[in-house]
């Protein structure tokens, strides 16, 4: 592979079609160059969300010493590293998630691993932000076809983004493609939420107790009757929660919304 890339943005340029051609030096090259495949990390949509992801865009002249991108479909980081199949110590057949009595069921098969030490499954609910949820041992090294299942028992809705990581024994990592889960039939996620007290004055903190809190956390507003926000407390993540009530706010009436992954809850608060 090649310790440096380059990157190409447009400000205008929505959807681009391009070939382009960098030049390295020979310091820039680890391993063997004959192996190497020109690609492009850019962003992709699927299925209505946008996030980032590599593909083969070219190829590498490792005589003169130059990646050549001949099929970029979007701007993002053009890259050199070596052949796919040959880089990674698994070969991964398939990788898919199905809905199966209220839980995601992953399935994964290899046709042979080498070094391989474990997988990870990781989860995105924007297609671009991924998080680990669970691990599962590899063979190690096997030239024999492996299955292997886990499953995702987290309460979601809407779609959800999985990919795999394999990690060898050396540290070494690969992912697989973004596969995704549209999830409309889970049981609703019913939350609870009170506030302390119920009329607060201006300067003064609200205390706000939520049960059944959403996984991926909460976002908690304060928002005038007429629509407008007053603030906002994103991505909390306990179910106790502290806000002070700005001591310039006007008396009167205001909305208290408590939002997570499958819920929406509104209260009414008195400024004081």
């Amino acid at each position: 592979y090649l310790s440096r890339y380059w990157t190409v943005s447009s400000n205008d340029i929505t959807t681009p079609e391009f070939t382009a051609e960098m030049e390295y030096i020979d310091a820039d090259v680890t391993g063997t160059e004959a192996d190497m495949i020109a690609a492009l990390r850019r962003e992709i949509t699927v299925a209505m969300a946008t996030f980032d992801d590599w593909k083969v865009a070219g190829t590498v002249n490792p005589t003169t010493n130059r990646v050549i991108i001949n099929s970029a479909d979007n701007f993002g980081d053009m890259y050199a590293m070596d052949n796919t199949m040959s880089r990674l110590p698994i070969v991964l057949i398939s990788f898919q998630a199905s809905l199966e009595n209220n839980s995601v069921v992953f399935e994964w098969k290899t046709a042979s691993e080498t070094n391989n030490q474990f997988f990870t499954i990781e989860r995105s609910l924007d297609g671009r932000n991924f998080e680990p949820i669970l691990y599962k041992n590899g063979a190690g090294t096997s030239a024999d076809d492996q299955v292997y299942k886990a499953f995702d028992n987290d309460e979601l809705v809407g779609r959800i983004y999985y990919r795999l990581k394999q990690t060898d024994f050396n540290g070494a990592f690969k992912y697989s493609e973004v596969i995704s889960v549209n999830i409309s039939n889970f049981k609703e996620v019913i939350a609870s939420v009170k506030i302390f007290p119920n009329a607060v004055r201006a300067g003064e903190e609200l205390n706000i107790w939520i049960e059944n809190l959403s996984l991926t956390g909460t976002t908690i507003e304060l928002i005038s009757l007429e629509g407008k926000p007053v603030l906002s407390l994103k991505e909390v993540h306990k179910s106790h929660a502290i806000i002070e009530i700005p001591s310039q706010l006007k008396h009167g009436y205001y909305l208290l919304r408590t939002r997570g992954l499958g819920f929406s809850t509104t209260k009414k608060l008195i400024v004081k």
